[in-house]
């Protein structure tokens, strides 16, 4: 809530029934300050929210869908509509008086190791059923905290404290530490169709993820300056990538394929490439890699990196992480990493004579 200046002159900013308003007032901004004065007067006295409930009627339900309607359907993750559909599910019948802290810890312990139909889905197309893992109750809690903090800020809801914020969330044990070796990188080359071997050798030398590399068009390939210009990411932050001389040799050759198609990676027919699918699950058994991820790529580029020497935030920079804590997940460390530690670069000069005897003196 406040002023904003515009071209014809300035403009006040706030909300109403829940939704944002922007009114122009006048080129002069005092007048413009006492328009929002009047505002805010009028909505400290309920008079924008004649027909609205009380925040105590106000169904679960209604906040989660509001909170998808005026924010999340914006952004490109499917991971979203399922945490509000799944908090509709577990709380869209309570109002948020009755949704009260004990309430939901009471959901968390029923629902924690319950049978739960998962959304990765089986190759005859029915969902895997696993048990409810901790990650999955704190993302579902994760939603319904976003979303009444939305009404909150948005003042959809007034007089009322965010009932999730007081609720500890389970402790998560789902960092994944798996990376392959060159060897194993080769093996399953020799074994993918034609038109699924460039993704993957995109996402083994950059680390990006795997609908940064579908999406990626020709256009933003410089060769000239051996970068990809990564537009759709997860943050909405582009950045740019480098470009390993043995893959931008393919990308050379694909750039020149498929004129009519704006993207990099298509079929033999043109057709744009938008999931792995069958192909890729069927080349992971056939090398014996079929606990692989496609996210494991990621791990292994930026594991790869790491061990060549480079810089943490040179890499970061790459990757497009923002914090530290975040990147050291994607880092995976083995034994012999470790024994680089004693026969490293200090260790290299000791002579055998030496280690003798000072094992001798102790």
């Amino acid at each position: 809530m406040g002023l904003i200046k515009t071209r014809q002159g300035w403009a006040i900013d706030y909300y109403r029934n829940g939704r944002r308003v922007q009114e122009y007032i006048s080129e002069s901004k005092t007048l413009a300050a006492q328009a929002l004065a009047r505002v805010k007067t009028e909505l400290a006295q309920d008079r924008y929210f004649p027909d609205r409930p009380t925040g105590g009627e106000i169904k679960v339900s209604e906040i989660l869908e509001r909170y998808w309607s005026e924010h999340l359907q914006y952004r490109k993750s499917g991971n979203d509509r399922w945490g509000v559909n799944e908090s509709i599910k577990a709380f869209g019948s309570y109002t948020l008086t009755a949704l009260r802290k004990e309430e939901i810890e009471r959901w968390m312990k029923a629902t924690l190791g319950t049978p739960w139909k998962s959304r990765r889905k089986r190759k005859d197309g029915k969902p895997t059923v696993s048990a409810a893992k901790p990650a999955t109750v704190n993302r579902i809690l994760q939603a319904l905290s976003a979303a009444i903090n939305h009404g909150i800020k948005t003042e959809f809801i007034r007089g009322y404290k965010n009932p999730c914020a007081m609720v500890r969330k389970l402790p998560e044990n789902n960092v994944r530490d798996f990376t392959i070796d060159e060897t194993q990188f080769t093996a399953l080359m020799r074994v993918l169709p034609d038109y699924l071997k460039p993704v993957i050798a995109f996402a083994y030398y950059t680390g990006c993820r795997k609908g940064e590399i579908l999406n990626l068009k020709k256009a933003d390939l410089d060769f000239f300056g051996n970068t990809a210009f990564i537009r759709d990411t997860k943050n909405d932050e582009s950045r740019y990538v480098p470009l390993a001389p043995e893959l931008k040799e393919v990308l050379v050759r694909l750039s020149g394929e498929h004129l009519e198609s704006p993207y990099l990676f298509t079929h033999a027919d043109g057709r744009r490439v938008q999931d792995l699918k069958k192909s890729w699950w069927t080349a992971l058994k056939r090398v014996k890699l079929e606990h692989l991820h496609f996210h494991d790529l990621r791990h292994t580029a930026l594991t790869n990196w790491h061990n060549a020497g480079h810089s943490h935030f040179l890499i970061m920079q790459a990757s497009g992480h923002k914090t530290l804590s975040c990147f050291q997940r994607y880092l995976s460390f083995r034994n012999n990493d470790l024994q680089k530690l004693v026969l490293g670069k200090g260790s290299d000069n000791l002579e055998t004579g030496k280690v003798v005897e000072i094992a001798k003196a102790c």
